[in-house]
C-alpha cells in the first residue's frame, strides 16, 4: 500500500533529525562519502549532478595541494578571483533585491544605513535574490577545478544546494543584536557530506566581518560538545578547549577565497567600519 503524503513527511522529519544527530561524528561523514562514492560507482545514487563549465578560472590551482590542507585542517586559503568576475558580481549584487534575514522583508543593499532600514528595522543581514542569475556565479558553481575537489574530498560527484550571496551590514549594534551575522562560534550540520567555498567580493579585515576558523575541528572535537548545541560557544570556551594557535582570522582583498570543511568551529567577526559581501558555495 502507497504511503500516504503524511507518512512521507514524517519520514523526511525523522530522516533530517537522524542525520542532524549522527553527521556530527566525524567517523560517521567518512562512512558516508564512502558508501556513497560505492553506490555512485555502481550507477545507484540517482541524485542529479552539477555539469562543469567548459573553463575553470582557476588553472594554476593545485587540487591536492587543497585536498591535503581540507584533510588535516579543514581549511585551504588562497584562492583568487579575476578582478573582471568581482566586478560582474558585485554588479549584480548591487542591483538585486535582499531579503531581511530578520524578517524577509525585501530591500536594497543601499537602503541599509548603520544595521537598520529607512523605516528603522534591523538588517544585519541581506541574502541576494537568486544569486544564479549572475553568469559569473553560475560559472563558479560549476566551475571544473572547483567541482572536483568537492568530488575528491567528499567521495562522489556533488549537486550544489545553490550559492549564496549575501551582505553583512557594518553598524555599532552590539555582537548579540546582529540576527544572522554569526559571530559567536558554531559548527554546521549540513548533512552527512558537506564542502563550503567562500569568497569576499569587498575587502575584508576584522574590522569589516572577517571570517574565523578554528582549524582541525571537524575531525577533532570532544564528545560533550558532539552532543551538545552546535552553536553559540563563547570565545573563551573555544580557545580554552583547542588553543589560540588553531585560530585563523582570514583577511583579504575582493576576490580572495578559502575553501572550508564547517564542521570546524567558525565565526564572523562583527563587521564595524565597513559592509562585507560574500558569496558562499555549499557543496553537498
Amino acid at each position: 500500500m502507497a504511503a500516504t503524503l503524511t507518512e512521507r513527511v514524517n519520514d523526511r522529519i525523522h530522516a533530517r533529525v537522524l542525520s542532524y544527530a549522527l553527521s556530527r561524528f566525524h567517523v560517521v561523514r567518512k562512512a558516508h562519502r564512502f558508501v556513497e562514492g560505492q553506490r555512485q560507482n555502481l550507477g545507484l545514487n540517482a541524485k542529479a549532478q552539477l555539469q562543469p563549465f567548459p573553463t575553470t578560472i582557476f588553472p594554476d590551482l593545485s587540487i591536492d595541494d587543497c585536498l591535503d590542507n581540507l584533510r588535516q585542517d579543514g581549511l585551504s586559503l588562497g584562492l583568487r578571483l579575476p578582478a573582471h568576475v568581482v566586478t560582474e558580481i558585485c554588479d549584480f549584487a548591487a542591483d538585486t533585491l535582499c531579503l531581511n534575514n530578520g524578517d524577509g522583508q525585501s530591500f536594497m543593499a543601499q537602503d541599509v544605513q548603520n544595521g537598520r532600514l529607512p523605516d528603522g528595522q534591523l538588517a544585519a543581514r541581506g541574502s541576494v535574490v537568486d544569486p544564479m542569475d549572475c553568469p559569473a556565479v553560475d560559472a563558479l558553481v560549476r566551475d571544473p577545478v572547483l567541482l572536483e575537489i568537492a568530488h575528491r574530498y567528499l567521495g562522489y560527484r556533488t549537486k550544489g544546494p545553490g550559492p549564496r550571496l549575501y551582505w553583512f551590514f557594518h553598524s555599532d549594534l552590539p555582537r548579540d543584536e546582529r540576527p544572522g551575522q554569526s559571530c559567536h562560534y558554531h559548527y554546521d550540520v549540513d548533512g552527512y557530506g558537506f564542502l563550503t567555498i567562500f569568497f569576499y567580493l569587498s575587502q575584508t579585515d576584522r574590522n569589516s566581518g572577517a571570517h574565523v576558523v578554528m582549524t582541525g575541528t571537524h575531525k577533532r572535537k570532544p564528545l560533550r560538545m558532539l552532543l551538545t548545541p552546535t552553536v553559540g560557544r563563547s570565545d573563551e570556551e573555544i580557545l580554552d578547549r583547542f588553543g589560540s594557535d588553531r585560530e585563523v582570522v582570514i583577511e583579504g582583498p575582493a576576490g580572495y577565497g578559502f575553501l572550508e570543511d564547517t564542521s570546524c568551529y567558525h565565526k564572523a567577526l562583527a563587521p564595524r567600519d565597513s559592509t562585507r559581501l560574500m558569496l558562499q558555495v555549499a557543496y553537498r
